[in-house]
């Protein structure tokens, strides 16, 4: 016998050289060669390569730009979950390819370590939040946009609310016009705010922002089609130079051997603020109260940069301005919008959401602060329960502000530590507002709980929307005994409004399309 042959048959004898059948006992264990890999397993190694490397290059170049990278977290943790549920289905003898077994661990694995990278990347991210939802994107239900479109502007009709009981639509005092961030240095940016057209320019020389009227008095360009030069702002047609300070026009780069521009020839300038990260305007109605008579408040922790910004929020409200800061005045609506789960969203009165065994607990306090006119305050207590227990660390301690017309300043104590969010209402037009939210918290507070805070806040804020976009203002409503907070607040907005205020039936034939 050949030694080939006895080989052969010793491993024959010691069933090493081919399997055992079906019911016999355990088969060898078999341990692949680097060269038994196909050229199917590498060309899906490389498609794995591939796409990892996308992922991290969609992570840090796009959607680091876009603060998205929730959405990579949420494809890798989908990939990990489809793999998993594919290698359970394959232990128990469903085969979904014939080499499953060569590629399922190592699909596995990267998909896991992907998953819990984001996790991690996540949990330590500080790309502050940015959510922002159009008139059209809240509301009752989910109608299509154009039937959205059509429901605006039927409400737009004088007829249906009632402008004759309605209050003025533009109160005085300091208004919101642009976030201080969307200004840089030497760039100018459009507004609207109060039914104008604002020209909002920050100069390159000591940083200061301006705000004027957005069309040029030589023959009524825009001028935020200019350039920055300087504290002036540059006509985009003829070059006129429209100052920053004052208003004056002077003749630009060919004003040489040509007539000066009157000195009585202005820009309409606007009296302006820049505080806790917004621009601000001086508006009053009346001609001899063109002068702030009150400062907005400073919040040192922001101003000087010691708080950390952790992200924002902005929605387009249909309604008058009045009525969303007299949320805060209304402690009835508290329990029938917001103590439903923050989890269902939209959906509070859904009683059969699985998510109705947790609760919010509401405990609100409104008075007038006797010592500053224009300022109102609100306490508000916050605690959750889950099956009527209460839940640890669950407690919000509110101290709100409402400084003027359109100003709030929510002081929040929590278990993760300190943090404000800044309400800002932007009247664009009568019943066209922007709400914008932004949150500042100390630098202890890790991003992860402060981006549920901002998502907490813009789901609750959307359930109040979703009302304001669909009623009107009532001048005299049948209050309770129980409501007489609303009464309280009414008396004290009405401070905003003066004789000339503008009213929705004094602005029927302006102009401009609200």
């Amino acid at each position: 016998m050949s030694d080939e042959m006895a080989i052969c048959l010793s491993d024959v004898l010691n069933d090493s050289c081919f399997p055992r059948t079906l019911g016999s006992e355990a088969q060898p264990s078999y341990i692949p060669d680097i060269s038994d890999v196909g050229v199917f397993e590498g060309f899906l190694g490389l498609i794995a390569v591939f796409f990892a490397l996308w992922f991290i290059k969609i992570a840090l170049v796009t959607w680091f730009k876009k603060y998205k990278l929730q959405y990579l977290l949420r494809g890798s943790l989908l990939v990990f979950l489809v793999v998993d549920i594919l290698n359970f289905l394959h232990g128990y003898g469903i085969v979904f390819h014939e080499k499953y077994d060569s590629y399922s661990d190592t699909l596995w694995y990267l998909s896991g370590t992907l998953s819990g990278v984001m996790l991690v990347v996540r949990y330590f991210w500080k790309l502050p939040l940015n959510i922002k939802k159009t008139l059209y994107e809240v509301g009752f239900d989910h109608r299509k946009r154009q039937e959205a479109i059509a429901r605006y502007r039927m409400r737009k009709g004088f007829e249906t609310l009632d402008p004759a009981s309605m209050p003025p639509v533009f109160p005085n005092g300091w208004i919101a016009v642009v976030e201080s961030s969307e200004v840089c240095p030497g760039e100018v940016v459009a507004a609207t705010t109060l039914g104008y057209r604002f020209c909002v320019f920050r100069s390159r020389d000591n940083n200061s922002a301006f705000v004027l009227d957005a069309y040029c008095p030589h023959l009524g360009a825009d001028l935020t089609g200019g350039i920055v030069r300087g504290n002036t702002i540059e006509c985009p047609f003829h070059g006129w130079c429209a100052s920053g300070i004052d208003g004056s026009c002077t003749r630009g780069r060919d004003s040489e051997n040509k007539p000066p521009v009157p000195e009585t020839v202005k820009v309409k300038k606007w009296t302006s603020d820049e505080a806790n990260g917004m621009i601000y305007v001086w508006h009053h109605a009346e001609k001899d109260k063109q002068e702030p008579y009150w400062e907005m408040p400073r919040v040192e922790e922001v101003c000087n940069g010691d708080w950390v910004f952790r992200g924002r929020t902005e929605h387009e409200v249909h309604c008058h301005i009045q009525e969303i800061p007299e949320n805060g005045a209304d402690i009835n609506h508290l329990k029938q919008l917001h103590s439903a789960s923050v989890f269902m969203g939209g959906n509070w009165m859904d009683t059969n959401s699985w998510f109705n065994f947790v609760t919010h607990h509401w405990q609100p306090e409104w008075t007038r602060d006797e010592n500053v006119p224009h300022i109102a305050r609100i306490k508000l207590k916050q605690t959750t329960s889950f099956l009527g227990y209460h839940i640890p660390f669950s407690r919000l301690d509110i101290d709100i502000e409402q400084i003027g017309p359109a100003t709030v300043h929510l002081h929040i104590k929590s278990w993760f530590g300190r943090a404000i969010l800044l309400q800002h209402i932007i009247p664009e037009g009568p019943l066209a507002m922007r709400v914008i939210h932004q949150l500042y918290t100390e630098p202890s507070v890790r991003p992860f709980p402060a981006e549920l805070l901002i998502r907490a806040e813009a789901i609750m804020l959307e359930r109040d929307i979703a009302v304001w976009n669909n009623k009107k203002f009532l001048k005299n409503p049948q209050l309770l005994k129980d409501e007489s907070m609303i009464r309280k607040y009414r008396r004290w907005y009405l401070q905003f409004y003066s004789e000339n205020s503008p009213t929705l039936i004094s602005l029927r034939d302006s102009v401009v399309d609200y």
